[in-house]
Protein backbone atom coordinates (compact mmCIF):
# COMPACT_ATOMS: atom_id res chain seq x y z
CA UNK A 1 0.00 0.00 0.00
CA UNK A 2 3.00 1.96 0.90
CA UNK A 3 4.55 1.81 -2.68
CA UNK A 4 1.90 2.75 -4.74
CA UNK A 5 0.98 5.98 -2.36
CA UNK A 6 4.71 6.69 -3.46
CA UNK A 7 4.13 6.03 -6.73
CA UNK A 8 0.82 8.03 -6.34
CA UNK A 9 2.68 11.08 -4.87
CA UNK A 10 5.49 10.86 -7.73
CA UNK A 11 2.91 10.56 -11.02
CA UNK A 12 1.16 14.01 -9.25
CA UNK A 13 4.68 15.37 -9.04
CA UNK A 14 5.89 14.82 -12.60
CA UNK A 15 2.57 15.93 -13.95
CA UNK A 16 3.22 19.28 -11.89
CA UNK A 17 6.47 19.51 -13.60
CA UNK A 18 5.09 19.11 -17.01
CA UNK A 19 2.69 21.57 -16.50
CA UNK A 20 5.10 24.42 -15.09
CA UNK A 21 7.10 23.52 -18.13
CA UNK A 22 4.71 23.81 -20.50
CA UNK A 23 2.99 26.56 -18.74
CA UNK A 24 6.60 28.14 -19.36
CA UNK A 25 6.78 27.46 -22.53
CA UNK A 26 3.51 29.38 -23.59
CA UNK A 27 4.62 32.59 -21.09
CA UNK A 28 8.01 33.21 -22.80
CA UNK A 29 7.40 36.47 -24.32
CA UNK A 30 8.18 37.03 -28.19
CA UNK A 31 11.27 37.11 -29.78
CA UNK A 32 12.27 40.57 -31.01
CA UNK A 33 14.27 40.82 -34.32
CA UNK A 34 16.44 43.71 -35.75
CA UNK A 35 14.20 44.21 -39.32
CA UNK A 36 18.17 45.61 -40.64
CA UNK A 37 19.90 42.41 -39.87
CA UNK A 38 16.68 39.90 -38.78
CA UNK A 39 19.08 38.85 -35.88
CA UNK A 40 17.38 38.16 -32.45
CA UNK A 41 17.71 41.42 -29.71
CA UNK A 42 16.52 42.10 -26.05
CA UNK A 43 13.26 43.23 -25.64
CA UNK A 44 13.40 47.23 -24.85
CA UNK A 45 17.04 46.96 -26.45
CA UNK A 46 17.45 50.89 -28.53
CA UNK A 47 19.80 49.66 -30.59
CA UNK A 48 20.37 46.08 -32.22
CA UNK A 49 24.28 44.76 -30.32
CA UNK A 50 24.87 42.64 -33.55
CA UNK A 51 24.71 45.18 -36.36
CA UNK A 52 24.48 48.37 -34.47
CA UNK A 53 20.97 50.11 -36.28
CA UNK A 54 18.44 51.68 -34.28
CA UNK A 55 15.73 50.34 -32.99
CA UNK A 56 13.42 52.86 -31.61
CA UNK A 57 11.64 55.56 -33.96
CA UNK A 58 14.19 57.89 -35.51
CA UNK A 59 13.49 61.84 -36.34
CA UNK A 60 14.78 63.42 -39.09
CA UNK A 61 17.01 66.42 -38.84
CA UNK A 62 15.39 69.20 -40.32
CA UNK A 63 19.40 70.80 -41.15
CA UNK A 64 20.76 67.86 -42.81
CA UNK A 65 17.73 65.25 -43.09
CA UNK A 66 19.66 62.43 -41.86
CA UNK A 67 17.86 60.04 -39.22
CA UNK A 68 18.48 60.33 -35.57
CA UNK A 69 17.91 59.88 -31.98
CA UNK A 70 14.49 61.62 -31.28
CA UNK A 71 16.17 62.64 -27.78
CA UNK A 72 19.38 64.12 -29.34
CA UNK A 73 19.57 67.41 -28.73
CA UNK A 74 22.63 67.85 -31.33
CA UNK A 75 22.85 66.55 -35.16
CA UNK A 76 25.76 64.16 -34.75
CA UNK A 77 25.71 64.11 -38.49
CA UNK A 78 26.06 68.41 -39.12
CA UNK A 79 25.99 69.83 -35.82
CA UNK A 80 22.13 71.46 -35.90
CA UNK A 81 20.53 72.48 -32.66
CA UNK A 82 17.48 70.24 -32.28
CA UNK A 83 16.50 72.36 -29.41
CA UNK A 84 15.86 75.02 -31.26
CA UNK A 85 14.05 73.03 -34.06
CA UNK A 86 12.12 71.67 -31.17
CA UNK A 87 10.55 74.92 -29.59
CA UNK A 88 9.94 76.34 -33.71
CA UNK A 89 7.82 72.75 -34.03
CA UNK A 90 6.05 73.27 -30.72
CA UNK A 91 5.37 77.07 -31.56
CA UNK A 92 4.09 76.22 -34.70
CA UNK A 93 1.79 73.77 -33.41
CA UNK A 94 0.09 76.16 -31.17
CA UNK A 95 -0.34 78.76 -33.36
CA UNK A 96 -1.81 76.11 -35.88
CA UNK A 97 -4.54 75.36 -33.52
CA UNK A 98 -5.46 78.60 -32.61
CA UNK A 99 -9.40 78.83 -34.22
CA UNK A 100 -10.98 81.91 -35.03
CA UNK A 101 -13.45 82.89 -37.25
CA UNK A 102 -15.43 86.81 -37.58
CA UNK A 103 -18.37 87.71 -40.57
CA UNK A 104 -19.24 90.72 -41.39
CA UNK A 105 -22.49 92.10 -40.89
CA UNK A 106 -24.28 91.87 -43.90
CA UNK A 107 -25.90 95.65 -44.50
CA UNK A 108 -22.48 97.07 -42.77
CA UNK A 109 -20.53 95.42 -45.59
CA UNK A 110 -23.19 96.41 -48.33
CA UNK A 111 -21.91 100.21 -47.46
CA UNK A 112 -18.63 100.09 -47.06
CA UNK A 113 -17.79 97.50 -49.57
CA UNK A 114 -20.87 98.88 -52.45
CA UNK A 115 -21.93 95.19 -52.94
CA UNK A 116 -25.51 94.14 -53.04
CA UNK A 117 -23.75 90.71 -52.87
CA UNK A 118 -22.13 91.63 -49.39
CA UNK A 119 -25.99 91.91 -48.26
CA UNK A 120 -26.38 88.25 -49.26
CA UNK A 121 -23.02 86.44 -48.53
CA UNK A 122 -20.64 89.19 -46.15
CA UNK A 123 -16.91 88.98 -46.20
CA UNK A 124 -15.77 86.42 -43.05
CA UNK A 125 -12.33 86.16 -41.80
CA UNK A 126 -10.87 83.21 -40.58
CA UNK A 127 -7.67 82.38 -38.47
CA UNK A 128 -7.07 78.58 -38.55
CA UNK A 129 -3.97 76.27 -39.22
CA UNK A 130 -1.23 79.43 -38.64
CA UNK A 131 -2.59 81.22 -41.18
CA UNK A 132 -5.33 84.32 -41.62
CA UNK A 133 -8.23 84.07 -44.45
CA UNK A 134 -10.55 87.09 -45.53
CA UNK A 135 -12.91 85.79 -48.11
CA UNK A 136 -14.92 87.84 -50.14
CA UNK A 137 -17.80 87.11 -52.71
CA UNK A 138 -18.68 88.77 -56.14
CA UNK A 139 -21.30 88.13 -58.80
CA UNK A 140 -23.66 87.15 -56.36
CA UNK A 141 -21.55 84.68 -55.34
CA UNK A 142 -20.32 82.98 -58.88
CA UNK A 143 -16.81 84.15 -57.91
CA UNK A 144 -14.68 84.33 -54.83
CA UNK A 145 -11.38 87.02 -54.26
CA UNK A 146 -9.37 85.10 -51.22
CA UNK A 147 -6.46 87.10 -49.00
CA UNK A 148 -4.21 84.54 -47.28
CA UNK A 149 -1.27 85.34 -45.13
CA UNK A 150 0.79 83.26 -42.67
CA UNK A 151 0.48 84.64 -38.99
CA UNK A 152 4.49 84.49 -39.22
CA UNK A 153 4.20 87.41 -41.78
CA UNK A 154 1.79 89.48 -39.98
CA UNK A 155 4.31 93.28 -39.23
CA UNK A 156 1.05 94.63 -37.39
CA UNK A 157 -2.65 94.65 -36.97
CA UNK A 158 -5.06 97.95 -36.67
CA UNK A 159 -8.77 97.56 -35.36
CA UNK A 160 -10.43 100.54 -37.31
CA UNK A 161 -13.39 102.22 -35.67
CA UNK A 162 -16.65 104.03 -38.12
CA UNK A 163 -19.44 105.45 -36.68
CA UNK A 164 -21.72 102.49 -36.95
CA UNK A 165 -19.15 99.60 -38.15
CA UNK A 166 -16.04 99.03 -37.32
CA UNK A 167 -13.06 97.26 -39.28
CA UNK A 168 -9.39 95.36 -39.60
CA UNK A 169 -6.33 96.07 -41.64
CA UNK A 170 -3.31 93.94 -41.06
CA UNK A 171 -0.13 94.90 -42.32
CA UNK A 172 2.68 91.98 -43.78
CA UNK A 173 6.66 92.66 -43.69
CA UNK A 174 8.19 93.98 -46.49
CA UNK A 175 5.04 95.16 -48.62
CA UNK A 176 5.57 91.97 -50.64
CA UNK A 177 2.08 90.77 -49.89
CA UNK A 178 -0.65 93.51 -49.94
CA UNK A 179 -2.46 94.61 -46.70
CA UNK A 180 -5.78 92.43 -45.78
CA UNK A 181 -8.51 95.05 -45.15
CA UNK A 182 -12.33 93.90 -43.80
CA UNK A 183 -14.63 96.29 -42.93
CA UNK A 184 -18.41 96.31 -41.91
CA UNK A 185 -17.51 94.18 -38.61
CA UNK A 186 -19.61 94.00 -35.57
CA UNK A 187 -17.13 96.86 -33.24
CA UNK A 188 -16.90 94.41 -30.16
CA UNK A 189 -15.97 91.25 -32.76
CA UNK A 190 -13.88 93.37 -34.42
CA UNK A 191 -11.85 94.92 -31.17
CA UNK A 192 -11.90 90.81 -30.06
CA UNK A 193 -10.24 89.42 -32.93
CA UNK A 194 -7.60 92.52 -33.33
CA UNK A 195 -6.67 91.68 -29.37
CA UNK A 196 -6.67 87.64 -30.26
CA UNK A 197 -3.94 88.74 -33.18
CA UNK A 198 -1.91 90.70 -31.16
CA UNK A 199 -1.80 88.31 -28.62
CA UNK A 200 -0.75 86.16 -31.61
CA UNK A 201 2.28 88.11 -32.54
CA UNK A 202 3.66 89.01 -29.14
CA UNK A 203 4.02 84.98 -29.00
CA UNK A 204 5.72 84.47 -31.79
Amino acid sequence: MTLLVCHSERSEESRCSFNISANSIYERKPKVICKYCLEEVKDGAQRCPHCSSWLIEMKICPQCAEEINPQAKICHFCGASQTQNQEEVQREERLASISHKIVASPIGAMFCETSLTALFLPPELRIEKGEILVRKWTLFGLRTYDQKISINKIASVRYLSGIIWGGISIESFGGAISNILINGLDKEEAQKTVSILDEIISKR
